[in-house]
């Protein structure tokens, strides 16, 4: 458990540099478009989320196994 926890967060740090060079520019339209329409933005944030994530969730191979030994 605690070497998930690690591992996430040597690849957060790794990897957030060259998240931010995508997520500025959503983040500019997001803060740009809450003050006229706040559910618009949220969702936008949702959706640029879910895609993130999504390749992610996607490359996790089936064949693994639930239990943890």
């Amino acid at each position: 458990m605690w070497a998930a926890l690690v591992l996430g967060l040597l690849f957060g740090i790794g990897l957030g540099p060259c998240t931010f060079a995508f997520m500025a520019p959503i983040l500019g339209v997001v803060f740009s478009t809450a003050g006229e329409n706040l559910p618009l933005s949220i969702g936008l944030l949702v959706a640029f989320s879910l895609g993130h994530i999504g390749v992610i969730v996607a490359a996790q191979p089936y064949n693994c196994s639930s239990e943890i030994s």
